[in-house]
């Protein structure tokens, strides 16, 4: 089964308990955050994403915004892991 199938029957299950699932983008998560703080707006924004039982963020693209700027560094490490 693939990652979207897993998301897809999690998000199905969620709905089925009454509960409100909310799928989304870490890049679409970020570029919402980025236009609600430069509206004022943030604190809406937060609540908005933070009001789903259930939030599945697909981190695909994200991951090839890293390896596009792991590039653009030289191959450096973008993120550090917080241990």
């Amino acid at each position: 089964m693939s990652s979207f199938q897993k998301s897809r029957t999690l998000i199905n299950s969620c709905r089925f308990a009454g509960r409100t699932p909310l799928f989304t983008s870490a890049v679409d998560i970020v570029n919402a955050l980025a236009a609600a703080q430069a509206t004022g707006g943030i604190k809406r924004e937060m609540a908005r994403l933070l009001k789903p039982s259930l939030l599945v963020v697909d981190l695909c693209a994200a991951l090839s915004y890293v390896e596009l700027g792991e590039k653009a560094r030289g191959n450096r490490a973008v993120l550090t892991p917080h241990n």
